[in-house]
């Protein structure tokens, strides 16, 4: 529902300056671990952060890293909530981005 689809929001494209990005990483890296150990892999709110921690290490320019980690998060997403899930659909967007600013765009 809509408080899902919000906790996607937290890692919003901006042009903040690197050191930020660097803290931004670290939190969602700590979250991410967190969330794995205490609610499996394959737990929505595990899958949020994953997806969160892609978004920034795109906004880091790291874009390989990022399509690799969106990538793993549609599949996850798509096994617990269906190919038509808005939830779904935003990690689709968000791997989208990041494989067009790979190639520049």
């Amino acid at each position: 529902g809509q408080a899902v689809a919000g906790q996607h929001d937290l890692a919003l494209d901006d042009d903040r300056p690197r050191p930020a990005l660097d803290e931004a990483l670290a939190a969602a890296q700590e979250a991410y671990d967190g969330r794995r150990k205490v609610l499996g892999p394959d737990h929505l709110r595990t899958l949020i952060a994953l997806d969160n921690l892609g978004i920034i290490r795109r906004n880091r320019g790291e874009f390989a890293e990022a399509e690799q980690i969106h990538r793993s998060v549609l599949d996850g997403m798509i096994r617990l909530l269906g190919a038509c899930h808005r939830s779904t659909a935003t990690t689709l967007n968000a791997l989208v981005v990041a494989l067009v600013r790979a190639l520049g765009g």
